[in-house]
């Protein structure tokens, strides 16, 4: 089954070398691609892709604000960020947003390729540069305690292994427990932690200090 691909980023140098690299790689497929957040969104009303994989800096609506749209609008849409920023200011809010992943430019093929692969599986990924930047500037706030009263040693476990990234199914062979044990624990801990997203969910963990390295 192919993963399809909506690029969006004004930079024709870039699309050109992007479009080369996942041409290349089977089971991709190139579904549309745009110059600014606009022509993204008007394409997203009439169609359908797995994945959007977008710039920040684009004119008309940039990155950040189309991420926040797309989330708004269909939750489900996943979203990939490929940009140049490594400002904190400008990660924090694609992780606000709740975008599934964040790759910088300057990283490799594989990375990005591990990318859409975990997102497509149903997991995260925000590169190591990209996590390392959110944590420098975590919240005073952060307290594990929050989050032990509020899940079960189990459920916090569990949440620890999706926030590495994990699928269900790699978390029922680590844990040997069934993918539907784990898909009911993962219902539990949304319920629990009012969190409506996978996303959401790594946002809560991040916020009360169940991540503390990268």
């Amino acid at each position: 089954m192919s993963i399809s691909l909506f690029l969006a980023d004004d930079h024709e140098i870039f699309l050109d070398g992007l479009r080369g690299i996942l041409q290349s790689i089977p089971d991709l497929e190139i579904a549309g691609q745009g110059r600014d957040g606009w022509e993204a969104w008007d394409w997203l009303q009439e169609n359908h892709v797995d994945l959007l994989l977008t710039d920040i800096h684009m004119p008309g609506m940039d990155g950040v604000e189309l991420t926040r749209k797309v989330k708004v609008q269909n939750p489900d849409q996943k979203v990939l960020v490929l940009s140049m920023y490594d400002d904190y200011s400008v990660i924090e809010s694609i992780f606000e947003a709740e975008a599934e992943g964040y790759v910088l430019k300057n990283s490799g093929r594989d990375e990005l390729l591990k990318a859409i692969e975990r997102i497509h599986a149903g997991s995260s990924h925000y590169s190591r540069e990209v996590m390392k930047i959110l944590m420098e500037d975590r919240p005073a706030e952060a307290s594990l305690p929050v989050i032990e009263k509020v899940l079960s040693p189990r459920e916090v476990e569990v949440l620890a292994l999706i926030c590495e990234e994990l699928s269900t199914k790699e978390i029922a062979e680590k844990l040997f427990l069934s993918p539907r044990t784990i898909d009911t624990h993962r219902k539990h801990i949304l319920q629990k932690t009012g969190a409506q997203t996978l996303v959401g969910l790594v946002k809560w963990a991040f916020r009360y200090g169940l991540l503390t390295e990268v």
